[in-house]
């Protein structure tokens, strides 16, 4: 089968909430280092701009890749496989635990141990209808 690959569904409010403490920090810290350009201001503007481009490449780059044998999920510079053979359940979630989503639309993916993943593709359907066409045990909400 060939590899499918979905992006992550982005909510605009769940990227607001994460973005905007980042951009004001990182406003204010620029602004001090504007006025008063020290050894120690110019590291916390340095360490300010690697949080927020770590931020920026995990919503430019959460995706789930279907390959005929695993479920590959990047987010950022994470990687995660699952196995498709131990996904047995597949259900609706909102959880706002910390997982691989960038979106409160979520699917938890359940094992014979618990939950295995927690995903949120941007075509829900898509992404249900292959993983069913690979893993045809699969129980689908």
């Amino acid at each position: 089968m060939e590899p499918l690959r979905f992006r992550s569904r982005i909510d605009l409010a769940l990227a607001a909430f994460i973005a905007v403490p980042l951009l004001v920090a990182f406003g204010a810290t620029g602004l001090g280092a504007w006025s008063h350009a020290t050894v120690a201001v110019a590291a916390v503007v340095v360490v300010n701009a690697s949080v927020l481009g770590l931020v920026a490449w995990i919503f430019l780059d959460t995706s789930y890749t279907l390959t005929a044998a695993d479920l590959l999920i990047r987010c950022g510079p994470m990687r995660e496989t699952v196995p498709l053979t131990s996904i047995q359940r597949v259900r609706h979630s909102n959880s706002v635990m910390s997982a691989p989503a960038l979106s409160l639309r979520r699917l938890a993916l359940e094992g014979r141990v618990g939950v295995q993943a927690v995903i949120s593709p941007n075509d829900l359907d898509g992404f249900l209808a292959a993983l069913k066409a690979r893993v045809p045990s699969v129980t689908l909400p």
